[in-house]
């Protein structure tokens, strides 16, 4: 059943998201500085490609100093979270897709800080290291 929940919400939408996370890593990772939010990038993007079977925490840990959220935030976060708010407002009108909007309005959440964002194995409690 996640399998074909994945592969519904990739034609919905989520390969688009989660190429742009993809873009945004390689985008990180040409510096030496933004080297761990290009890897959170990778990861957040691995997740969006295949969210169902996988959970994603916001928490308030972050490994990141605040002139890096703000650059992060002006750079690229407001682009990705308007991106998803708009795929999660265009879902959210329909029953069906309501829970694929929903996921979207998180995503969107996620974009603004990425370095806040866990993702788990669902079946797991251990969290993956920063």
């Amino acid at each position: 059943m996640t399998r074909l929940a994945n592969l519904t919400w990739l034609m919905l939408g989520g390969f688009l998201l989660g190429f742009f996370w993809m873009v945004a890593g390689l985008l990180c990772s040409l510096s030496v500085v933004g080297l761990r939010l290009g890897r959170r990038c990778f990861e957040i993007g691995r997740y969006i490609f295949w969210p169902f079977g996988s959970k994603l925490s916001i928490d308030g840990i972050s490994g990141l100093p605040v002139a890096g959220h703000v650059a992060w935030l002006f750079l690229l976060g407001q682009l990705l979270a308007l991106l998803a708010f708009v795929l999660g407002t265009i879902f959210c009108v329909t029953v069906i897709g309501f829970p694929f909007g929903l996921l979207y309005f998180k995503l969107a959440k996620t974009a603004l800080f990425p370095m806040n964002a866990r993702v788990t194995a669902a079946g797991s409690s251990a969290q993956q290291t920063p």
